[in-house]
């Protein structure tokens, strides 16, 4: 199994902030079926300099090596969440990212709130440059949460989506989870992730929220697997069949009342 979104560098962002802890989060994960991980520290300021692509793949050269003398049979690759800003365009341009795995895979982070007036084009922009962008947990961005359809405007211009495996869990509370249904049921997502930061609050939950698609539509569990191996492989991902996020369906309902079993 997996996991292309990973805050698993010690000292670098608000994962771990200790080589222990680190390790602790990837022993977690190793029990849990895990096998590869994708380190992916926050960037948020685009300013020349400001990536530390050298600490990054520094930390993750050391941390595999810190996981290997602990007998831990999963590797570690360099990646970074970008939060997406008309800046990022230019920092891509000058080949100032790093990409998940070395790939043409670009993670790129939603604001919380309010998109950018100019999202669209940061998209189509960052595809011209020869990059595909993947949005991490857009279920989170309270835009999309208003209104999905949204993000289908974006997957028009080219751009992927990953859901995280707590919004599906109900880590994030009842808004997140329902968005990540309604993403779920509209084929709006093609990769799933955990999005780790630590080993408890935010821990690793990808096996058990692929557990759960899987129950309700294997098929698309499935194409997560394909699609977080074909990042690492650098292939083009399966899109799933796309419907309108904003039609309510009977299925949808019976999603909502199948995952409210599972509440808190």
């Amino acid at each position: 199994m997996i996991d292309i979104h990973a805050h698993i560098l010690p000292g670098i962002d608000d994962g771990p902030e200790e080589e222990k802890e680190a390790l602790e989060i990837l022993e977690q994960s190793g029990k849990q079926g895990i096998t590869s991980l994708v380190a992916t520290p926050h960037r948020l300021d685009y300013g020349r300099g400001t990536l530390r692509e050298q600490e990054i793949r520094e930390k993750t050269a050391r941390l595999n090596t810190l996981a290997a003398e602990a007998g831990l049979k999963l590797e570690i690759y360099p990646g970074t969440e970008h939060m997406l800003a008309p800046e990022l365009v230019e920092a891509a341009d000058r080949e100032e990212v790093v990409t998940l795995a070395d790939s043409a895979y670009l993670l790129v982070e939603l604001p919380f709130r309010f998109l950018p007036p100019d999202s669209e084009n940061i998209f189509y922009n960052l595809k011209l440059l020869g990059y595909q962008p993947v949005i991490a947990h857009p279920e989170r961005c309270q835009e999309i949460t208003d209104k999905p359809e949204i993000l289908l405007d974006f997957l028009q211009e080219g751009a992927y989506a990953q859901l995280n495996a707590g919004s599906i869990l109900g880590w994030y509370g009842s808004a997140v989870r329902e968005t990540a249904l309604i993403l779920l049921e509209s084929g709006l997502v093609q990769l799933m992730a955990s999005d780790v930061h630590s080993r408890e609050k935010r821990s690793q939950g990808l096996p058990e929220a692929l557990e759960r698609v899987a129950e309700l539509n294997p098929e698309l569990a499935e194409i997560f697997g394909k699609n977080a191996g074909k990042i690492l492989a650098d292939e083009e991902l399966f899109r799933p069949e796309i419907s309108s996020p904003a039609e309510q369906s009977s299925w949808q309902r019976k999603v909502r009342s199948i995952f409210d079993l599972f509440r808190d």
